[in-house]
C-alpha cells in the first residue's frame, strides 16, 4: 500500500476527533446557540494557535533541516514571516498549548510539518471563507497571511507524497507521531472550548 494512503487510513480516526470536536463545530456555527461573536472568537483562537505552532515549527525547521533537504511544501510555509507577532490571545497560558510546543523535536519535526502544514493547506480554505464572512478586517488580513499559497495546491500535494517516500524511513513511527500530535491538538481544543485561562 502506498504510504500516503496508509498514513491517511491509520490517522483518520484521530483526525476525525479534531474535525468533529465541539470547538470546531461551534467555529463552523453548526452547533445550536452559538452567536456570531463567539463564532468569531473561536476563529481567532484557531488562527492564533496556528500562528504560534507555525512559528515554533519554522524555527525548528531552520535548526533541524538543512536548506537543500527541504521539500518545497516546507519552504512554502517556512517563509520568514513572524507569525507569533500576529497573536492577540495569550494561548501559552494554557498547559495544552505549551505541551504541544514542547513536544516538537528533531525526531518528529517532519510529523509536525505534515500535520500542521497540511491542516493549513486543506482546512485553511474553509476557515478563510468563514473569516471572510465576519467582515472583520484584522481577522481577514491574518487569514490571508496564513492561508494564501505561492505554489499550486496540486503540486504541493504531489510534493508531500514524494516527501513521504523519500524522507520517512520508519513508517510506523511516523504514523504514531502524527496521531500523538493530533491528540495533543485535541487537548488544546478542549481548553479553547472551556475558554481556559486565555485573555
Amino acid at each position: 500500500m502506498e504510504f500516503a494512503l496508509r498514513l491517511k487510513n491509520e490517522t483518520i480516526a484521530k483526525h476525525k476527533e479534531l474535525d468533529t470536536h465541539p470547538f470546531i463545530e461551534k467555529m463552523y456555527n453548526k452547533s445550536e446557540n452559538v452567536d456570531s461573536y463567539n463564532e468569531k472568537i473561536n476563529l481567532k483562537y484557531y488562527l492564533d494557535l496556528h500562528f504560534i505552532i507555525l512559528d515554533e515549527i519554522n524555527e525548528k525547521v531552520k535548526e533541524y533541516i538543512n536548506g537543500g533537504d527541504k521539500p518545497c511544501f516546507i519552504d512554502e510555509f517556512n517563509d520568514g514571516k513572524d507569525y507569533k507577532s500576529m497573536c492577540t490571545i495569550k494561548l501559552t497560558n494554557l498547559n495544552s498549548v505549551r505541551n504541544l510546543i514542547a513536544n516538537i523535536s528533531r525526531d518528529n519535526i517532519y510529523a509536525y510539518c505534515y500535520s500542521f502544514y497540511l491542516g493549513i493547506l486543506f482546512g485553511g480554505q474553509i476557515i478563510k471563507k468563514l473569516i471572510n464572512k465576519t467582515h472583520d478586517e484584522l481577522l481577514i488580513k491574518q487569514a490571508n497571511s496564513l492561508f494564501d499559497f505561492k505554489c499550486n495546491k496540486k503540486e504541493l500535494i504531489q510534493d508531500v507524497k514524494r516527501f513521504l517516500v523519500e524522507n520517512i524511513e520508519n513508517q510506523d513511527l511516523f504514523i504514531e507521531q502524527v496521531n500523538h500530535i493530533y491528540t495533543l491538538t485535541k487537548y488544546t481544543f478542549d481548553d479553547f472550548d472551556k475558554r481556559g485561562n486565555c485573555s
